[in-house]
């Protein structure tokens, strides 16, 4: 489910970055529209990515969150459905470290401790501190 997941978003990236973002207008973006997609669901997904808190959210979101964000988003239960005391200590702790202007990772290690070789929190199964170093380094110099 995780390679499935990982291709459908890249599949998605590739056809908004050559079909969408070079182009100005919606006739440029028709004209040279992806074999693949008939041209009526392409339109509907120009429509989409032109509304303006769709652009807003993308252009905000180019940041990864860090793994403060995502246990907190994971483990955040439904309006109404409270969370258990250990997972609600764990999140007071995390707020509280941030709150005294630690950076998320200082934050997330003075609550978890060090991380286990081969391993990161809250990255999925396939992330390495290897890979995740490589990435970082790629963005740097982009």
């Amino acid at each position: 489910m995780t390679r499935v997941r990982e291709a459908w978003k890249g599949y998605k990236t590739r056809i908004k970055k050559k079909h969408f973002e070079i182009y100005n207008n919606i006739i440029d973006m028709l004209k040279n529209l992806p074999s693949d997609i008939p041209e009526v669901q392409f339109q509907k997904l120009i429509a989409y990515w032109s509304i303006p808190s769709v652009k807003r959210e993308m252009n905000e979101n180019k940041e990864d969150p860090s793994q403060v964000d995502v246990f907190v988003a994971t483990r955040t239960g439904r309006k109404g459905k409270e969370l258990d005391s250990g997972t609600q200590a764990v999140i007071d702790k995390l707020k509280g470290h941030q709150k005294a202007r630690d950076t998320p990772k200082k934050a997330f290690t003075a609550v978890f401790g060090k991380e286990q070789p081969g391993r990161v929190r809250c990255y999925g199964r396939t992330i390495t501190k290897t890979s995740l170093q490589k990435e970082w380094e790629i963005a740097k110099i982009k």
